[in-house]
């Protein structure tokens, strides 16, 4: 696990490092998570990781725009422990469709 401070550092991370899953908060300084995911999605080394966007706001005012960009699934906060670790395990072992 990596932990990064803002959007360009994860991406620029994502760039060297084949990752299981990728977290995204939606409040990243300097690049938003669209400009990151869209970044991550070109870069091609995690072309085809699941990406999950944290967020304190209602995910159904982001879903559209998540979908665009190319994240797989989001997390609302606060975290609930459960729901967090179910998302993560879910994406990483490859069943996206059961979102």
């Amino acid at each position: 696990m990596e932990i990064v401070e803002n959007g360009i550092d994860a991406v620029k991370k994502a760039k060297q490092t084949l990752y299981a899953v990728i977290i995204l908060d939606c409040q990243m300084p300097e690049m938003s998570r669209l400009e990151a995911t869209l970044a991550i999605r070109k870069a091609g080394i995690n072309r085809n990781t699941p990406i999950i966007g944290l967020t304190a706001m209602p995910a159904s005012l982001l879903e559209d725009e998540w979908v665009v960009a190319g994240i797989d699934s989001y997390v609302t906060k606060p975290l609930e422990g459960r729901e967090f670790v179910d998302t993560v395990y879910r994406l990483a072992c490859g069943d996206k469709e059961n979102d």
